[in-house]
Order: structure tokens, then C-alpha cells, then sequence
């Protein structure tokens, strides 16, 4: 979804040694800093989308509000025999 957490070479590339550095230390830092940085960019990414899906929620609510609000005007005093 948004291309600047890089959440998928990160994934790819788990078992990658970070920056080519094949050592035995390049290969152990590697592992929890990519499992890391997907982990957060998944939970950074499922945050926007919650707040985005609720911001266009709102954005398409805002064309039937004033009818709900004729709606409530129109029948706020009337009464049912």
C-alpha cells in the first residue's frame, strides 16, 4: 500500500545478510532488523488504513447529512395517532 516502509524487499530479503556483510555478525543483526521493520511497517500500515477507511466513510456521509437533518426537522413535532 504506501511503497515507503518497503515492507516487501524487506520480507524477500529476510534471510539476506544485511549489506552484503557475510560475516557471522552481519548475518545475526540482519534477521531481527528486517523481521522488525516489516513487523512495524504491518502495523503502521494497518493504522493509516483504519484511519483512511474511516476518513472516506466520513467523506461519503457528508452528501446525506443534510437530508437526515431535513429528515429529523421535518419530523421532530409530529405525532402518530
Amino acid at each position: 500500500m504506501f511503497m515507503y516502509l518497503k515492507i516487501g524487499p524487506m520480507l524477500s530479503n529476510l534471510f539476506v545478510p544485511l549489506y552484503q556483510d557475510t560475516s557471522l555478525t552481519g548475518r545475526l543483526i540482519a534477521f531481527p532488523i528486517r523481521l522488525t521493520w516489516a513487523g512495524t511497517g504491518i502495523v503502521i500500515e494497518t493504522i493509516l488504513l483504519a484511519v483512511l477507511l474511516l476518513l472516506f466513510a466520513f467523506y461519503l456521509l457528508i452528501p446525506v447529512l443534510p437530508v437526515i437533518q431535513l429528515a429529523l426537522y421535518l419530523f421532530r413535532n409530529y405525532e402518530i395517532l
